[in-house]
């Protein structure tokens, strides 16, 4: 097993952190959403790469959910058979 990239197992999707919002005396402020998580309704494996990010996002096959950067998400909502599910 390998960690920092050396390998990559099949399967794996990019998980990005969640960033919080503290408002000033330590009270939690709203939380902006930093994910966008998506449905591929295809078939075959897909990979899609984010116009803002340049990150790369992969859709084993039907009904795999995949969390997106939200700053990714206008131009992952242009690919057919992908349907936007929920912000997180």
């Amino acid at each position: 097993m390998s960690c920092c990239g050396g390998g990559r197992s099949r399967g794996s999707s990019i998980v990005l952190p969640r960033t919080g919002v503290v408002g000033g005396g330590g009270t939690p402020s709203r939380v902006r959403p930093t994910l966008a998580v998506f449905r591929y309704e295809g078939d075959k494996p897909l990979l899609v790469i984010g116009g803002a990010t340049g990150a790369r996002y992969r859709f084993t096959g039907n009904g795999s959910e995949v969390p997106v950067d939200i700053r990714d998400r206008t131009s992952v909502r242009q690919v057919p058979l992908l349907r936007e599910m929920r912000l997180v």
